[in-house]
């Protein structure tokens, strides 16, 4: 019986030693040891690699026969004035030495592209190429960051003209620095405000502390057409006190200008052309704060139906300096 009873337990387990036999065995993976850490970098000097320098223009046009063209580059600089700028773009494709002759920037101080609407990449080259003095891209599309691309590499430009632009495109102007600018004209662009033009005018003091500066971004302004906008006095005030080289200042058709604005910076202001033409707000009041400008050539009040025309000669009557009215309320110096 004994016998029996151990072959049925040995029988009972053979099944569970067979399981363990045929269940695979669980392999550890393999660590592979890290190789060492190599020699640390060489460490070199930094340089800073510039350009070749550009080399001068030829001052000869070689021919076939392997001869110089009996007109120097002069000469053909003078013949090239009296091209217009497509002109010049043609000729520029003749040969090389026309094209370096044609990019002189004596021949591209001035460029417009108001009449042109839509400004490309490429037409944004260009001008950075040529180093333009004088920009007109008003009623165009030109962006915040084209703009702004734009104003950083033409250290050299004087007159602006952003007209018919919007308001994210002039805030351009408030985060760069144009030295030299010394004429900018906004007018009938969307969004000129009085905030706007703070932002403008107003410097930033973060920037500029230690540095003994707080100048303007546009301090050096001698002209600023501002036509058509929603700005008030409070930028009239701002005017007066950061722009002290405003000489001509347009704020024609600005309904927020009133008789107190004027008072607000009569004999403050040296500005010598006040064009206020459309401005509903100006009554004959405001004559008598002009007459504290010491010096006007031109004085602009056509179009405000409550100047008369009366309040005018009177006003003229009582200047010192020779003034004669043109077209109703138009007055300018003699």
């Amino acid at each position: 019986m004994e016998s029996e009873s151990s072959d049925d337990e040995s029988d009972a387990s053979s099944p569970a030693v067979d399981d363990e036999m045929a269940s695979p065995r669980t392999r550890r993976p393999v660590v592979v040891p890290k190789p060492p850490p190599g020699p640390p970098p060489e460490v070199y000097p930094k340089r800073v690699v510039r350009p070749c320098p550009v080399s001068p223009p030829p001052q000869s046009f070689p021919l076939e026969n392997d001869q110089n063209h009996a007109m120097d580059r002069q000469l053909w600089l003078s013949v090239f004035s009296f091209l217009s700028q497509p002109e010049l773009c043609v000729c520029m494709r003749v040969c090389r030495t026309w094209n370096r002759w044609c990019m002189d920037r004596r021949l591209w101080s001035v460029i417009d592209l108001s009449e042109k609407r839509v400004v490309t990449p490429s037409a944004i080259k260009g001008i950075v190429r040529r180093q333009p003095t004088t920009l007109n891209l008003s009623w165009t599309n030109v962006t915040f960051k084209q703009l702004q691309w734009l104003l950083i590499r033409l250290p050299r430009i004087r007159e602006l003209y952003l007209s018919g632009t919007t308001e994210a495109t002039v805030y351009a102007l408030s985060t760069v620095t144009c030295p030299r600018l010394k004429v900018l004209g906004l007018s009938w662009s969307m969004g000129i405000t009085d905030s706007l033009m703070k932002e403008l005018l107003v410097p930033d003091s973060d920037s500029r502390a230690g540095t003994g500066e707080n100048k303007s971004p546009l301090s050096r302004l001698s002209t600023l057409f501002l036509s058509g906008s929603d700005v008030t006095g409070l930028t009239l005030r701002l005017l007066v006190q950061h722009c002290l080289d405003l000489r001509k200042l347009d704020l024609s058709f600005c309904p927020g200008i009133t008789d107190q604005d004027i008072e607000s910076v009569c004999g403050q202001a040296s500005i010598n052309e006040f064009l206020l033409s459309g401005c509903a707000k100006l009554s004959d009041k405001c004559l008598s704060f002009l007459k504290l400008f010491p010096s006007l050539i031109r004085l602009d009040l056509r179009s405000c139906t409550g100047v008369t025309s009366d309040a005018v000669q009177d006003f003229v009557k009582t200047r010192k300096d020779l003034l004669k009215i043109l077209e109703g309320k138009l007055i300018v110096n003699m």
